[in-house]
C-alpha cells in the first residue's frame, strides 16, 4: 500500500509492509516485533559540541579527556554485562589509535560519527562524502570489523539536507541513526517516525533508520534516554518510556558520551561567547545523568545497534 504525503513529515510509518512517501523518500516500518534495549555512545571529547552562539570551538591546547571517559564507560558496561555501539569520531580515532581496538576487543560494535564534529548541513555533499569515507576506512582498519552504522554529529540530518542519507548509503553503511524525531533549534524533524524504519531515497539507495527514543506529551515530543533530556526529565519518565517501548515491541535507545563519566572534565570552560542557554545545556546536571545511566544499566540485556538491524534484515 502506498500512501503519499505532500507536506508535513510523517508521524508514523504505518503497518508493516505499508510504504509512505515523504520528501522523495519512501519509508516503511520494520516491524521488529520484539522490544530491545540499545546502548550507544558518541565517542567525542568534552569540547566536541555544536552551538548556535559559537560557530567553531578551536580545540588547540585544550586538554584531551576522551580516552579516560571511554575507559570508565567500558568498565560500567562490563559490570552490567552490557554490549553497546560506539559511534567514533575519525579525528578521535586518529589521535588515540589504541582506543578503537580497545572498544572492539571488549566485544562492542564500532560505528562512525563522521571525521570531525561539524554539522552535516553546514557542509557540501562532497565534503560529507569525503569525511565519511576517510573516517570509515580508518575505523575499519583499527577495529578489524565492518563499520555498518553512522550517526551524524548532533543529529544533523534534517529537512534541509536529506541528501546526506544518499551519501551515508553510498559510503557503504547499512544503517543510520541521525534523524531526531523532534525539532530543536539545532536539529531534528518534528514529525519524523519515532520507531525504526527502512528508507529508500529518490536516488534508489536504502538504509535502516534507527531514531532515538522520544516521549510525546500534549502534542510535543521530548527526547528520552540520553543527552540533555536524560539530565532534565525525572528518571521515572525515562523508565516509563522504556517500559512502554518494550511492551510495544519497540526499541528503547540510550545515547551517552564519555564526558558524562568523567567528572574531572565537568568544570572545563569553552571559549567566550557561549550564550546563557547553551551554557546551561552544556553543563546542566552532568552528575545526575551519569547516575541515571548507571541505574538504567541495571536492566538486563543492553545490546548494540547491529542486533536490531540484523533482526530487521
Amino acid at each position: 500500500m502506498l500512501v503519499r504525503s505532500s507536506g508535513a513529515v510523517l508521524s508514523r510509518c504505518g503497518d508493516v509492509g505499508e510504504t509512505v512517501t515523504w520528501a522523495r523518500l519512501e519509508v516503511s516500518a520494520l516491524g521488529i516485533g520484539v522490544g530491545m534495549k540499545l546502548f550507544t555512545v558518541d565517542v567525542e571529547d568534552w569540547f566536541h559540541c555544536n552551538f548556535e552562539s559559537i560557530t567553531r570551538v578551536d580545540s588547540t591546547g585544550l586538554p584531551r579527556r576522551v580516552a579516560l571517559g571511554v575507559e570508565r564507560l567500558l568498565d560500567e558496561l562490563d559490570r552490567a554485562g552490557a554490549k553497546a555501539t560506539f559511534f567514533v569520531l575519525g579525528e578521535v580515532a586518529a589521535e588515540h589509535p589504541d582506543l578503537v581496538p580497545r572498544i572492539a576487543k571488549a566485544g562492542h560494535e564500532i560505528g562512525c560519527h563522521s571525521w570531525n564534529h561539524k554539522l552535516l548541513y553546514e557542509q557540501s555533499r562532497e565534503e560529507v562524502g569525503r569525511d565519511l569515507r576517510k573516517a570509515r576506512s580508518l575505523l575499519e582498519d583499527q577495529a578489524a570489523q565492518p563499520v555498518r552504522g553512522f550517526r551524524a554529529p548532533s543529529w544533523s540530518v534534517t529537512e534541509r539536507n536529506l541528501w546526506a542519507l544518499d551519501v551515508v548509503a553510498e559510503v557503504g553503511f547499512d544503517y543510520d541513526s541521525s534523524i531526531f524525531p523532534s525539532h530543536t533549534y539545532l536539529y531534528g524533524i518534528a514529525q519524523a517516525p519515532r520507531v525504526p524504519y527502512r528508507i529508500t531515497t529518490g536516488e534508489g539507495n536504502t538504509l535502516v533508520e534507527v531514531p532515538p527514543s522520544t516521549l510525546e506529551l500534549a502534542g510535543q515530543r521530548f527526547g528520552a534516554g540520553g543527552g540533555f533530556y536524560l539530565r532534565l526529565l525525572p528518571l521515572f519518565v525515562h523508565q516509563a518510556v522504556m517500559r512502554r517501548s518494550l511492551a510495544r515491541g519497540e526499541p528503547f535507545l540510550i545515547y551517552t558520551h564519555p564526558r558524562e563519566f568523567d567528572p574531572d572534565s565537568w568544570g572545563f570552560d569553552l571559549p567566550p561567547g557561549l550564550s546563557l542557554k547553551e551554557k546551561t545545556i552544556f553543563r546542566f546536571g552532568l552528575a545526575r545523568g551519569a547516575a541515571r545511566l548507571r541505574t538504567l544499566l541495571r536492566e538486563p540485556e543492553w545490546r548494540p545497534m547491529r542486533e536490531l538491524v540484523d533482526r530487521a534484515s
